[in-house]
């Protein structure tokens, strides 16, 4: 122990550290072997930090408190609680911060269902700690979810050059006009893919190229390229709905089979004399789209057209 200059755990891994189930007897011997500042996690009442002698009585100790959540899972607590201490710890801030941060992280995580995917970002724990007092339940925060989820992605893309062959209802139509069967669209998706694929090659832009295919017509392009480190968008609304309509049914069933890197596309007409009961039911269609897109982990694209004329109630 006498190498570490800093040592974190719970009073329960002290009293195995130090030989005692007296949280100050186990941290008075643990500092007989050590000069490390020692930091008890102390659960719901938050951490005490020792830089030197151990104190006879726990009304000599500090307690760094944070603020109180409801707990819907443990797993994680522990090292989100020691992410926020070191990012205190190793920028020289002070205890009293590096505690501030430790205790949040440690909120923000069991307040969530999951571990590692539930620890906060800076900007999250920032937001958060510039509101704690006012957020009973991190879980159901907006803005906290929101910051989560696009803090957090794997994949940023700063620049996309994208080539749409998701039509579905144009091309149905051409081949109607030709006399041609709809089984021919899907093997002309994959020559699309495969112009794209060269003109990426061509161009230089294999690290910014994407696709939009949908899954009707080009179910087989899409499979292809996944996998391939290309931003891939799938549309979802169904070709010229107003107001709008989802083409495969209920959006979180279909995101169950959607591989994770696939960007829902959601495309929706709208003019600004739209009867209100129209505006509100694209609106409220394009939120459960979103709210889909947050439980599943998807990237959502939404795009608007002007409609050549206003809805109107039928």
């Amino acid at each position: 122990m006498r190498h570490f200059d800093l040592i974190v755990g719970t009073e329960e891994e002290f009293h195995i550290a130090g030989g005692s189930t007296d949280t100050l007897t186990a941290l008075r011997r643990v500092r007989q072997l050590t000069q490390a500042v020692l930091v008890c996690k102390r659960g719901a009442l938050g951490c005490s930090v020792f830089e030197g002698n151990i104190a006879d009585d726990w009304s000599q100790v500090k307690i760094h408190s944070g603020v109180r959540v409801d707990v819907l899972n443990v797993l994680g607590a522990g090292d989100a609680f020691m992410s926020g201490l070191l990012r205190g710890y190793l920028n020289d801030e002070s205890w009293e911060q590096a505690c501030r941060y430790a205790n949040a992280c440690g909120a923000l995580v069991v307040s969530r269902h999951g571990c590692a995917p539930a620890m906060p970002t800076k900007k999250e724990l920032d937001d958060y700690l510039a509101r704690e007092q006012s957020i009973t339940r991190p879980d159901k925060d907006p803005r906290l979810n929101h910051l989560h989820r696009v803090t957090t992605r794997k994949q940023h893309w700063p620049e996309l050059c994208v080539f749409a062959f998701d039509h579905r209802k144009q091309l149905v139509d051409i081949a109607n006009e030709v006399g041609a069967s709809e089984s021919a669209i899907p093997p002309l998706k994959m020559l699309l893919l495969e112009g794209a694929r060269q003109a990426a090659l061509e161009a230089g832009l294999q690290n910014n190229s994407g696709i939009l295919a949908d899954t009707t017509f080009g179910q087989q392009a899409l499979n292809d390229v996944t996998g391939q480190g290309w931003w891939i968008g799938r549309p979802v609304e169904m070709p010229g709905s107003y107001p709008l309509k989802l083409e495969h049914g209920d959006i979180g069933s279909q995101l169950v089979s959607w591989p994770q890197e696939h960007v829902v596309k959601c495309l929706v007409f709208y003019h600004p004399l739209d009867a209100e009961s129209v505006r509100l039911e694209q609106e409220a269609l394009i939120d459960e789209v979103y709210r889909a897109c947050c439980q599943s982990g998807h990237d959502l694209l939404a795009g608007s057209h002007l409609a050549a004329r206003c809805g109107r109630p039928k």
